[in-house]
């Protein structure tokens, strides 16, 4: 299985800290049937083909892997992010609470 489906559960959830962050959650109701979760089905869909299409013995040129690490490194800083704010509004509230720390 590629990296990006193992973690995908994960990359949801930061996603929708981010759209909770950024517009305040519409589109994305308690069902998870809204637009916003259409259209991360969507997107795990595309990904699930592009990675079964993907071939291994290509080979990038260094300015391919450039770009690709400067890539990774903003993904990296949004998914900080994004856990930063998942956790402050969702994990964070129910941890407290669970704990009694309040």
């Amino acid at each position: 299985m590629p990296p990006a489906l193992a973690i995908s559960s994960r990359l949801y959830r930061t996603d929708c800290g981010f759209w909770q962050m950024l517009s305040g959650r519409p589109g994305h109701p308690p069902d998870f049937r809204g637009a916003f979760d259409t259209i991360m089905a969507f997107f795990l869909r595309a990904e699930i083909i592009r990675c079964r299409s993907v071939h291994s013995r290509c080979q990038p040129s260094p300015a391919v892997k450039i770009f690709a690490a400067a890539i990774l490194v903003g993904a990296s800083a949004f998914l900080i992010l994004g856990t930063y704010y998942f956790t402050k509004l969702y994990w964070g509230p129910a941890i407290i609470d669970r704990l009694g720390f309040q």
